[in-house]
Formats: C-alpha cells, structure tokens, sequence
C-alpha cells in the first residue's frame, strides 16, 4: 500500500521501461556470462542475443580482421582465460580445428592423470 502520492510517483518512475543507462541496474553495457565469457552491449551486431550482447571477444577480433566472422569461425582463448580478450590472445579458427585441440588437451590430461 502506497502512502502517497509522492511515494506512488516515485514507483511508478522506478518501474517505467528504463532502458540502458538510465535504468539503475545499469553496469556499463557488460557482464560475465553464465560460461564465464564477458557479454557487451552491441545491439546492432548479427550475433546479438535476444537481449543485444554479444561475446566481447568476438567484437575483439572482428575489429581486428575488419569484418564479421562467418558460421564457422571460432575464437580460440589461447590461454583459456574466458574474460582475457586482448587480441594477444585471441585465435581465429574453425570448429573441427578447435574441437581437435581441446580434445587432444583432454586426453592429455586423462593420460597424465592415470
């Protein structure tokens, strides 16, 4: 129950559809994903979620090559540091290529392991 009419005014502007920076959960157009990745804010790109963020380390390396990466490019975190996205870091490569050195790395590890 609102006490008055201040107070409901003051509700109703919290509650209204704030997008962006003017929302007060904003945090700067990023956050760390559920998978550990750093997510931003890029509304226009091709990849966006439903929610306009996109993997920064994506938007790292196409602004380095110059263009959008196709279906089958992947970006490889050489040291599997998932928020280290310097392009010092960074490995453009395909699916099958990506897939063979992590299950190499796998098998590394069970053999070590053993």
């Amino acid at each position: 129950m609102v006490k008055s009419e201040k107070q409901r005014k003051h509700l109703e502007k919290l509650n209204s559809n704030q997008d962006g920076k003017i929302n007060r959960n904003w945090k700067g157009g990023f956050f760390i994903s559920g998978y550990g990745y750093k997510m931003v804010k890029a509304e226009y790109h091709p990849r966006a979620n439903k929610g306009g963020y996109v993997f920064e380390h994506i938007l790292v390396i196409e602004k380095f090559i110059g263009r959008f990466l196709n279906k089958e490019e992947i970006v490889h975190h050489i040291n599997e540091i998932r928020t280290d996205n310097r392009i010092e870091n960074l490995e453009l490569t395909n699916r099958s290529k990506h897939m063979i050195f992590h299950n190499e790395k796998s098998r590394r590890l069970k053999s070590v392991r053993i």
